[in-house]
């Protein structure tokens, strides 16, 4: 809680769950088993963690046994900080959305051709609307990207680049 406190998560956003790694004795597995928080476990608590134990063997394996010895072998607590809900602004379509200027022509190697000269592009230049015919690269700090012969490429309102055939789908 401490992490999500200091992280300035809501306490409206953070979601608490405690569970119970659970088995017979002596088998080899635990049944993760969802339980309900308390501030003090007494023989009450133990005995519904059990009874909800043995309903969800029952339902995991088709069998339960009622009458065996149940071990604890973990108790787990899961802090959940919630995220606000992420909304990304949209650009606007330039007025000049068709116009896309690349940076350079360059030499580069393409397996549909060897080497071609190729526009290349700044990502950051491009405008909401516009479209990159393949083949063509886009370069921006972090990241390339090749819009490949028959393809071109089209700036969405979030400054994607969607990539789509020149070529009509089947059934289209």
């Amino acid at each position: 809680m401490r992490q999500v406190t200091e992280e300035k998560v809501p306490r409206e956003a953070v979601e608490i769950t405690w569970s119970a790694d659970l088995r017979y004795e002596g088998q080899s597995w635990e049944l993760n088993t969802p339980i309900t928080a308390v501030e003090r476990v007494d023989r009450e608590t133990i005995r519904r963690i059990t009874e909800d134990f043995h309903r969800l063997h029952d339902q995991a394996y088709s069998y339960s046994e009622p009458g065996e010895v149940v071990e604890f072998v973990n108790l787990r607590v899961r802090v959940l900080g919630k995220n606000p809900t992420l909304t990304l602004p949209k650009e606007k379509t330039s007025p000049v959305a068709g116009n896309v200027h690349w940076k350079e022509m360059r030499e580069v190697y393409l397996d549909q051709g060897g080497w071609q000269e190729t526009p290349i592009y700044e990502r950051d230049q491009l405008s909401v609307g516009g479209r990159l015919q393949g083949p063509a690269i886009v370069e921006e700090q972090i990241s390339t990207t090749l819009i490949p012969h028959g393809y071109f490429g089209r700036i969405d309102a979030y400054k994607n680049i969607i990539l789509q055939s020149k070529e009509p789908r089947a059934g289209s």
